[in-house]
């Protein structure tokens, strides 16, 4: 069998829908785009991963702060984009300063300081 994006990526939704952990799921997907020369197509498999994913009920939350966040106001703030019970992948990135940017695979919710800075940015320019 051909290793195609599709087929990486219903293996790679199927695998975490299992419970595998995510790191070694990723690893795997990495070294099979790397091996059939696919890596270019990264956003292919991104968009082929999201609506495997779907398929099989697996939901995850992106949340990206400046400092780590407790668990119980992670659970919010996946409520807070109509993920409850989703797999959870929290990203510190300093560079947004503060505040919080959470996004599943239907919604975003940019509440950085960064995000308003940018806002500020551009009305400031008009």
């Amino acid at each position: 069998m051909k290793l195609t994006i599709q087929n990486i990526a219903k293996y790679a939704a199927n695998e975490l829908a299992k419970g595998h952990p995510r790191s070694q799921v990723l690893e795997r997907v990495a070294a099979a785009l790397i091996e059939t020369n696919q890596s270019a197509n990264i956003k292919n498999f991104e968009n082929a991963l999201t609506t495997e994913l779907k398929k099989t009920g697996y939901e995850t939350v992106e949340i990206t702060s400046a400092v780590k966040l407790g668990e119980a106001l992670k659970k919010k703030l996946a409520d807070a984009v109509g993920s409850p019970g989703a797999a959870i992948n929290e990203i510190i990135d300093e560079s947004i300063f503060g505040g919080v940017k959470v996004q599943n695979s239907e919604q975003l919710l940019d509440m950085t300081i960064r995000r308003k800075l940018q806002l500020f940015k551009t009305e400031a320019g008009r």
